[in-house]
């Protein structure tokens, strides 16, 4: 998936709602986004223990900045491309 695509489906959502937030599973528990770094591949979005999660706004200038870049997610084992999203809620989760 590239950062366009996922920011198209933020500022345009099915249902008429707006996000508060972007998350991702790990071991059956929702882990808050907290972070997104820049590596040669793309965007690797990131959830580290203690940190504040990421604010909408945040993470739409980081996704408008960087377009073209295809998206990661940091798991235990590396990073893994991300194929797609769901809406749970109010929030996004990969």
């Amino acid at each position: 998936m590239k950062a366009s695509e996922l920011l198209t489906a933020l500022t345009l959502p099915q249902k008429k709602q707006t996000y508060q937030g972007i998350a991702r599973f790990e071991e059956q528990k929702l882990l808050p986004i907290t972070q997104i770094r820049q590596e040669n591949q793309g965007l690797v979005f990131c959830s580290i223990t203690g940190q504040a999660p990421l604010a909408m706004k945040d993470l739409l200038t980081i996704l408008m900045t960087h377009r073209r870049l295809s998206l990661y997610l940091e798991t235990k084992n590396g990073t893994q491309p991300i194929y797609g999203f769901k809406e749970q809620g109010n929030q996004i989760i990969l």
